[in-house]
């Protein structure tokens, strides 16, 4: 008997959905149901939860985390994160007020918000880690304060979040990127200790220097390998918290959006039981980290408008 390839099995799978389609007396239509797709996926193997949960990432406008490139591999993973989320209905000025509350609270940063036409958009840090309100405020006793914060926060690189109108909903994008210079800083010192270490050997092999000088060079191996070990750990860390915060606040955002969009006189509870993209009401307790000095959750006077 016979055995297919998994290029086969894919293409009989394909024609024959084409040839079901063809063939079908119902009136003409585009593309396969869930239930569809997950029944041709547990007969080609894939489990049925990974079919439905990657329906959900497409649906909600997730996508996967880009492959690393050039110095990321050296980390790991991609030092770009983005997250969008299609929200139902447009934003209002309240709810992009909560939104920004939030920002602050989960980031432990001031930021800046921006409204441009129906652009909302809030930034913060720049590429060297400082937060931009903080540089422009005139409170110098705040600045000197968020200066010591942001020393042990853990997100230092821009991120950046856009709520813009789209159809009859508002596209929420949230952007986070580890500059270059960050990312070299790594591999760059451990290669000057590398370049030492080698330098330092062929000079005492030449001069025929007795063994103990050759535990500089070793020293100097050893130095490059702990920075290696130190800014992989460090700037691994901060991406994967990142990820996590831009996650959560994409998520928070979302279920303001959602309970502001519900109808009058519904159940909130009930509904946000029923549906997970809902939302208890906009009172939401934020408990995230904080650190000492004052709180980045000011007054929204701190926003900019323009037109």
């Amino acid at each position: 008997m016979r055995h297919y390839s998994e290029q086969e099995i894919q293409a009989i799978f394909r024609r024959a959905t084409e040839r079901q389609e063809a063939a079908s007396t119902q009136a003409p239509r585009e593309g396969l149901t869930l239930d569809e797709l997950k029944r041709i996926g547990d007969e080609s193997g894939i489990d049925p939860a990974h079919i439905e949960a990657a329906a959900h990432d497409i649906t909600h406008g997730v996508e996967g985390a880009p492959s690393p490139t050039g110095v990321e591999r050296f980390y790991g993973r991609s030092a770009t994160i983005q997250v969008e989320r299609m929200l139902p209905g447009r934003m209002d000025d309240a709810i992009w007020n909560d939104a920004v509350e939030t920002l602050r609270s989960i980031f432990n940063t001031r930021g800046q918000a921006e409204t441009i036409g129906p652009i909302r958009e809030w930034s913060a840090f720049t590429s060297s880690g400082f937060d931009y309100q903080a540089l422009l405020a005139d409170d110098t006793w705040y600045t000197m304060m968020e200066g010591l914060n942001l020393t042990s926060n853990k997100t230092r690189s821009p991120v950046h979040v856009e709520a813009k109108p789209e159809g009859g909903g508002t596209r929420l994008t949230a952007t986070y990127r580890m500059p270059p210079s960050r990312l070299w800083e790594g591999p760059g010192i451990s290669a000057v200790f590398l370049l030492a270490a080698i330098v330092t050997t062929i000079v005492f092999t030449l001069n025929a220097s007795p063994l103990a000088l050759f535990l500089v060079p070793l020293g100097l191996l050893l130095g490059g390998g702990s920075a290696a070990a130190y800014y992989y750990h460090m700037h691994r860390s901060e991406l994967e918290t990142t990820q996590q915060r831009i996650d959560k606040a994409v998520e928070r955002i979302a279920l303001l959006q959602a309970a502001n969009s519900m109808p009058a006189g519904s159940n909130t509870q009930t509904d946000f039981q029923a549906d997970p993209q809902a939302s208890p009401p906009r009172s939401i307790e934020i408990d995230d980290e904080r650190t000492d000095g004052p709180s980045p959750t000011q007054s929204t006077s701190w926003q900019r408008h323009r037109s």
